[in-house]
C-alpha cells in the first residue's frame, strides 16, 4: 500500500525471452530473470502498467498459508474475485460437495467432490477432500483428494494432495508457524 513494486509479470516475445534466459545463465549461475532485466534494461523496450488491485506476495510457506486463508474474509474475497479481472481456471466434472448430517461447516471454501461429515472451520478444501465424522479441520488448507479420518484434529496446517491422515490424531501448528504435510503421505 505504501510503495511502488514490480509484480514481475512480463509480456515478451518467445525468442526475446529465451535470449534473456541464455544471457542470464551465461552471466551468472545465481542470476534470475529480474537480475538480467535490471542489467539489460537500457537495451530493452520496457513499459509499465499500473495495477492498483489486490496483490499478495507468495514467497514463503508462511506467506502462502496466510495469504491463501485471507480470501475467507469477504473484503479480500471481493477484491480478488471481481468482474474487472476474471480468473480463469480448469474445470473438473465432479459432483458437488456433499455434507453429511453431522457436518459442521463455518466460514470455509469447499471444492466440488468433497464429502464432509466432520467439522470444518475457517479452512480451504480442494476437490474430493474427505473429512470423516468426528474429525476436525480448523484454519487449514487441504489440497485435492486429502482424507482426514475419524477422530483426527488438524489446525493451522497445509496438507498436500492425495494425503491421508489417520494414524496421527493431532496436527496442530500456529498461525505464525503452520505445519506442512507433503503430497501422497499417509500419517
Amino acid at each position: 500500500d505504501e510503495r511502488v513494486i514490480s509484480l514481475h509479470t512480463y509480456i515478451r516475445h518467445r525468442d526475446g525471452f529465451i535470449s534473456l534466459i541464455k544471457k542470464s545463465k551465461k552471466t551468472s549461475a545465481g542470476f534470475e530473470l529480474n537480475d538480467i532485466i535490471t542489467r539489460e534494461i537500457k537495451n530493452l523496450d520496457v513499459r509499465s502498467y499500473e495495477f492498483d488491485g489486490y496483490v499478495k506476495c507468495f514467497n514463503s510457506f508462511r506467506s502462502y498459508f496466510k495469504n491463501s486463508l485471507e480470501v475467507l474474509d469477504i473484503n479480500h474475497y471481493k477484491a480478488l474475485f471481481n468482474d474487472d479481472h476474471p480468473i480463469f481456471t480448469r474445470t473438473y466434472d465432479t459432483p458437488p460437495a456433499k455434507y453429511g448430517k453431522n457436518a459442521n461447516i463455518q466460514n470455509s471454501f469447499i471444492a466440488n467432490g468433497s464429502v464432509i461429515n466432520g467439522t470444518c472451520i475457517n479452512s480451504l478444501l480442494g476437490r474430493e477432500v474427505v473429512i470423516e465424522q468426528g474429525a476436525t479441520v480448523k484454519d487449514s488448507i487441504l489440497l485435492s483428494k486429502v482424507h482426514i479420518a475419524k477422530g483426527c484434529h488438524i489446525e493451522n496446517a497445509v496438507i498436500d494432495k492425495e494425503t491421508t491422515v489417520k494414524y496421527t490424531k493431532e496436527i496442530i501448528g500456529t498461525k505464525d508457524n503452520p505445519i506442512g504435510i507433503r503430497q501422497e503421505d499417509t500419517i
